[in-house]
């Protein structure tokens, strides 16, 4: 089979993961089939290109939600003689696809809460949505929750969709040296013990509430440990980027926007808790990374995240501050729950695999190629 894979949706840090990490995974189990993929640059390709005899990178440059962009791939995956195309990301769905469709669904977002999304994007996903299920030979999505919210707006996507949870790096599990550690945290200026929140600064991430649930922490709190927050700004969002910015203000509180992936597993051992305070994900893989890392988890109760988490968090409602800031408290005010955490979710973080999230995506791709 020649397998294209779309790697050119950049505007979610989530989605970007998500198909950077099956691409990998997925070349490191199958040296049988032939790969293209499709990057949105020369930079993005250079980054996270894989060389490998059986794998072909291409640079497919069109803005996205555009007919440039929908005429490019139908013409890119017919000259490049595609046996089975991947749409990692249904807004990106290729409308004049000429070989079977596997479409990749993270979330319901744009059903559900289409006041967190832009006005061009919440218009266009008004039909390429339902275009998505409709033309899809198979269906991926990235947990249970997703699926029940799929086939509850899409009923006729329930005989071919198919959960393949992401998954976690295994350097997230590996033991950190505290040297390390200290090193990585001075190179990006930070001092002493410290919370970890990772998210792109986007509305329905919740990072207003959250430094507002943090200023409402007691000041022998604040003082000891400060809020390191990991997230880029997102195209289009320069509102809510500019709204955290002034909430910041003279805080314990960091922004950190560009992390180098090498850094992160350090940054995350290095924490003393992780927050999560997001009000809709699909799966939220950092709370996976979390938990491999040993941190104990304080997250928002809604949409997945129990089904991630488990045992392995706290829970808080997104919708409450004094919620919030209550579960942040009385994880930094108890070490023995910390540890409880901490202890159950590295073991739950061994549930999530991209080795078997590449098979599972791997055998549908076979699938699909059947029915050609």
């Amino acid at each position: 089979m020649r397998i294209g894979v779309d790697a050119r949706f950049n505007r979610s840090p989530g989605v970007e993961r998500y198909y950077n990490a099956l691409i990998k995974n997925l070349l490191l189990i199958d040296k049988r089939n032939e790969y293209v993929v499709y990057y949105p640059s020369l930079e993005h390709l250079v980054h996270n290109r894989i060389d490998q005899k059986n794998v072909n990178s291409i640079v497919l440059s069109a803005h996205v939600y555009s007919f440039h962009e929908q005429f490019l791939l139908a013409y890119r995956i017919r000259k490049d003689r595609i046996d089975v195309f991947h749409a990692t990301n249904s807004w990106v769905t290729p409308i004049f696809c000429p070989c079977p469709l596997v479409v990749t669904i993270h979330d319901m977002c744009p059903k559900t809460h289409p006041e967190l999304i832009k006005r061009r994007a919440r218009t266009y996903s008004k039909f390429m949505l339902p275009y998505a299920v409709w033309a899809a030979d198979k269906i991926l999505t990235v947990s249970e929750y997703s699926k029940k919210e799929i086939v509850k707006f899409y009923p006729q996507a329930e005989q071919k969709i198919w959960v393949t949870y992401n998954g976690v790096d295994p350097v997230f599990r590996e033991a950190k040296n505290h040297d390390e550690i200290e090193a990585t945290k001075k190179s990006y200026g930070i001092e002493g013990e410290y919370i970890l929140s990772i998210g792109a600064i986007m509305k329905h991430k919740n990072i207003l509430g959250l430094i507002s649930a943090y200023k409402q922490l007691p000041s022998s709190l604040k003082s000891r440990y400060m809020l390191v927050i990991i997230g880029r700004k997102i195209p289009d969002h320069d509102e809510i980027f500019n709204e955290v910015l002034k909430a910041i203000g003279g805080e314990t509180i960091q922004l950190i926007q560009f992390v180098r992936q090498s850094d992160l597993p350090f940054l995350y051992s290095g924490a003393t808790a992780f927050v999560f305070p997001s009000k809709q994900e699909g799966f939220g893989i950092p709370l996976v990374e979390a938990m491999a890392s040993g941190l104990p988890i304080i997250s928002s109760n809604c949409t997945v995240m129990p089904e991630i988490c488990g045992d392995a968090a706290i829970y808080f409602s997104p919708e409450s501050l004094d919620s919030m800031k209550n579960a942040i408290e009385r994880i930094l005010t108890d070490k023995d729950l910390r540890e409880k955490l901490s202890n159950i979710g590295f073991e739950r973080s061994k549930q999530f695999s991209w080795n078997i999230s590449a098979r599972k995506t791997l055998n549908i791709y076979e699938e699909a190629y059947k029915q050609k």
